[in-house]
């Protein structure tokens, strides 16, 4: 699958920090190792991964769902 990376908030825009890396998906069997990362802004606060999926690859990481 390709990815990019996202390493902002998708929404305000704010660097993250990574809190957790090497994460795997055990659950569906997606390959590949991704990042949690948590906004800076202490107004939000929010958690993304990263590296994410490009959008017309999306689906593949769903077959099996």
């Amino acid at each position: 699958m390709v990815t990019r990376p996202q390493e902002t908030r998708p929404i305000c825009g704010q660097f993250g920090s990574i809190f957790l890396h090497d994460l795997q998906d055990k659950l569906f069997g997606v390959p590949g190792k991704w990042s949690l990362q948590r906004c800076r802004n202490d107004a939000c606060r929010s958690i993304w991964i990263d590296p994410v999926i490009v959008e017309a690859e999306l689906h593949k990481a769903y077959r099996s769902y």
